[in-house]
Protein backbone atom coordinates (compact mmCIF):
# COMPACT_ATOMS: atom_id res chain seq x y z
CA UNK A 1 0.00 0.00 0.00
CA UNK A 2 1.22 3.48 -0.82
CA UNK A 3 -0.22 6.50 0.98
CA UNK A 4 0.40 9.99 -0.33
CA UNK A 5 -0.54 12.94 1.85
CA UNK A 6 -0.76 16.35 0.21
CA UNK A 7 -0.88 19.06 2.89
CA UNK A 8 -2.22 21.59 0.35
CA UNK A 9 -5.27 19.38 -0.25
CA UNK A 10 -5.72 18.95 3.51
CA UNK A 11 -5.56 22.72 3.95
CA UNK A 12 -8.21 23.27 1.25
CA UNK A 13 -10.44 20.90 3.23
CA UNK A 14 -9.67 22.64 6.54
CA UNK A 15 -7.99 19.53 8.00
CA UNK A 16 -4.61 19.64 9.73
CA UNK A 17 -2.00 16.96 9.16
CA UNK A 18 -2.49 15.70 12.72
CA UNK A 19 -6.24 15.51 12.28
CA UNK A 20 -5.83 13.60 9.04
CA UNK A 21 -3.43 11.11 10.62
CA UNK A 22 -5.97 10.43 13.38
CA UNK A 23 -8.68 9.97 10.73
CA UNK A 24 -6.35 7.62 8.86
CA UNK A 25 -6.01 5.48 12.00
CA UNK A 26 -9.79 5.13 12.15
CA UNK A 27 -10.06 4.53 8.42
CA UNK A 28 -7.62 1.62 8.73
CA UNK A 29 -9.35 0.27 11.88
CA UNK A 30 -6.27 0.90 14.02
CA UNK A 31 -6.66 1.14 17.78
CA UNK A 32 -4.65 4.17 18.93
CA UNK A 33 -3.97 2.82 22.42
CA UNK A 34 -2.76 -0.55 21.08
CA UNK A 35 -0.54 1.11 18.48
CA UNK A 36 0.87 3.57 20.99
CA UNK A 37 1.49 0.79 23.53
CA UNK A 38 3.31 -1.22 20.88
CA UNK A 39 5.52 1.77 20.02
CA UNK A 40 6.34 2.30 23.70
CA UNK A 41 7.18 -1.42 24.05
CA UNK A 42 9.50 -1.13 21.03
CA UNK A 43 11.05 1.98 22.61
CA UNK A 44 10.14 4.09 19.55
CA UNK A 45 7.93 6.52 21.49
CA UNK A 46 7.08 7.55 25.02
CA UNK A 47 4.36 9.48 26.81
CA UNK A 48 4.96 13.23 27.03
CA UNK A 49 4.62 13.79 30.76
CA UNK A 50 4.22 17.55 30.31
CA UNK A 51 1.62 17.74 27.53
CA UNK A 52 -1.51 15.62 27.83
CA UNK A 53 -2.18 13.50 24.75
CA UNK A 54 1.28 14.03 23.24
CA UNK A 55 4.11 11.63 22.60
CA UNK A 56 7.87 12.04 22.68
CA UNK A 57 10.15 10.57 20.02
CA UNK A 58 13.84 9.86 20.45
CA UNK A 59 16.41 10.97 17.90
CA UNK A 60 16.59 7.36 16.69
CA UNK A 61 12.82 7.27 16.16
CA UNK A 62 12.95 10.51 14.19
CA UNK A 63 15.80 9.09 12.09
CA UNK A 64 13.73 5.94 11.46
CA UNK A 65 10.77 8.03 10.29
CA UNK A 66 13.00 10.09 8.00
CA UNK A 67 14.48 6.88 6.55
CA UNK A 68 11.06 5.30 6.01
CA UNK A 69 9.76 8.43 4.27
CA UNK A 70 12.89 8.71 2.13
CA UNK A 71 12.86 5.05 1.09
CA UNK A 72 9.19 5.30 0.07
CA UNK A 73 9.80 8.30 -2.20
CA UNK A 74 8.88 7.69 -5.86
CA UNK A 75 11.98 9.54 -7.08
CA UNK A 76 14.20 6.71 -5.83
CA UNK A 77 12.52 4.32 -8.26
CA UNK A 78 13.48 6.60 -11.14
CA UNK A 79 17.10 6.82 -10.02
CA UNK A 80 19.77 4.89 -11.92
CA UNK A 81 20.96 3.61 -8.51
CA UNK A 82 19.07 0.43 -7.69
CA UNK A 83 20.68 -0.42 -4.33
CA UNK A 84 21.78 2.58 -2.27
CA UNK A 85 22.93 0.31 0.57
CA UNK A 86 25.30 -1.59 -1.71
CA UNK A 87 26.65 1.70 -3.11
CA UNK A 88 27.12 3.01 0.43
CA UNK A 89 29.20 -0.07 1.28
CA UNK A 90 31.36 0.48 -1.81
CA UNK A 91 31.95 4.16 -0.95
CA UNK A 92 32.78 3.30 2.66
CA UNK A 93 35.50 0.94 1.44
CA UNK A 94 37.10 3.80 -0.53
CA UNK A 95 37.48 5.84 2.67
CA UNK A 96 40.17 5.30 5.30
CA UNK A 97 39.42 2.99 8.20
CA UNK A 98 39.32 4.17 11.81
CA UNK A 99 38.60 7.60 13.23
CA UNK A 100 39.54 11.05 11.99
CA UNK A 101 42.74 12.10 13.80
CA UNK A 102 42.09 13.90 17.08
CA UNK A 103 38.39 12.92 17.14
CA UNK A 104 36.17 9.99 18.00
CA UNK A 105 34.36 10.29 14.63
CA UNK A 106 34.72 7.37 12.22
CA UNK A 107 35.76 8.30 8.69
CA UNK A 108 33.32 5.91 7.08
CA UNK A 109 30.17 6.07 9.23
CA UNK A 110 27.60 3.30 8.96
CA UNK A 111 26.15 1.85 5.77
CA UNK A 112 22.71 3.06 6.90
CA UNK A 113 23.71 6.70 7.40
CA UNK A 114 25.68 6.82 4.13
CA UNK A 115 22.82 5.22 2.17
CA UNK A 116 20.40 7.72 3.74
CA UNK A 117 22.57 10.67 2.64
CA UNK A 118 22.80 9.24 -0.89
CA UNK A 119 19.01 8.82 -1.04
CA UNK A 120 18.36 12.32 0.35
CA UNK A 121 20.41 13.80 -2.49
CA UNK A 122 17.90 12.25 -4.89
CA UNK A 123 14.66 12.78 -2.96
CA UNK A 124 15.15 16.17 -1.30
CA UNK A 125 17.61 17.84 -3.65
CA UNK A 126 16.73 16.25 -7.00
CA UNK A 127 20.36 15.33 -7.66
CA UNK A 128 20.54 12.31 -9.98
CA UNK A 129 23.85 10.48 -10.38
CA UNK A 130 25.10 7.06 -11.41
CA UNK A 131 27.06 4.51 -9.40
CA UNK A 132 30.11 5.16 -11.56
CA UNK A 133 29.89 8.92 -10.93
CA UNK A 134 29.57 8.34 -7.17
CA UNK A 135 32.54 5.98 -7.03
CA UNK A 136 34.70 8.22 -9.22
CA UNK A 137 33.89 11.34 -7.15
CA UNK A 138 34.68 9.57 -3.87
CA UNK A 139 37.94 8.13 -5.22
CA UNK A 140 38.98 11.59 -6.43
CA UNK A 141 38.17 13.22 -3.12
CA UNK A 142 40.05 10.66 -1.03
CA UNK A 143 43.00 10.79 -3.45
CA UNK A 144 43.21 14.58 -3.09
CA UNK A 145 43.89 14.14 0.64
CA UNK A 146 46.31 11.22 0.44
CA UNK A 147 49.25 13.12 1.99
CA UNK A 148 47.33 15.19 4.57
CA UNK A 149 43.87 14.21 5.79
CA UNK A 150 43.53 16.95 8.41
CA UNK A 151 41.04 18.93 6.28
CA UNK A 152 39.30 15.93 4.71
CA UNK A 153 35.62 15.57 5.60
CA UNK A 154 33.99 12.47 7.04
CA UNK A 155 32.27 10.44 4.30
CA UNK A 156 28.78 11.47 5.47
CA UNK A 157 29.71 15.18 5.30
CA UNK A 158 31.52 14.77 1.98
CA UNK A 159 28.24 13.47 0.56
CA UNK A 160 25.91 15.96 2.24
CA UNK A 161 25.90 18.38 5.14
CA UNK A 162 22.79 20.37 5.94
CA UNK A 163 22.76 23.57 7.96
CA UNK A 164 19.39 23.16 9.69
CA UNK A 165 19.14 26.83 10.73
CA UNK A 166 19.64 28.27 7.27
CA UNK A 167 18.35 25.28 5.29
CA UNK A 168 21.53 25.38 3.24
CA UNK A 169 23.36 22.33 2.01
CA UNK A 170 27.02 21.65 1.38
CA UNK A 171 28.13 18.75 -0.79
CA UNK A 172 31.62 18.25 -2.16
CA UNK A 173 30.23 15.03 -3.64
CA UNK A 174 27.73 16.94 -5.81
CA UNK A 175 30.38 19.48 -6.82
CA UNK A 176 32.85 16.81 -7.96
CA UNK A 177 30.18 14.88 -9.89
CA UNK A 178 29.04 18.08 -11.63
CA UNK A 179 32.62 19.17 -12.39
CA UNK A 180 33.39 15.75 -13.86
CA UNK A 181 30.30 16.04 -16.06
CA UNK A 182 31.47 19.42 -17.35
CA UNK A 183 34.99 18.18 -17.99
CA UNK A 184 33.61 15.14 -19.84
CA UNK A 185 31.55 17.47 -22.04
CA UNK A 186 34.72 19.42 -22.89
CA UNK A 187 36.52 16.23 -23.93
CA UNK A 188 33.91 15.43 -26.58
Amino acid sequence: MRITIDTDILSRNNISLGEFLVLLLGYNNCNFDKCFGSLVDKKLADIDKYTMGSIVLSGNSKDLIARLLTEADERLKKSPIKDFYRLAAVLRNLYPDGNKAGTTYPWRGTVEEIAQKLMVLVTMHGFIYTEDEAIRATREYVSDFKSDRSHMKLLKYFILRTNKDKHEIESDFMSIVENNRWSNLGER
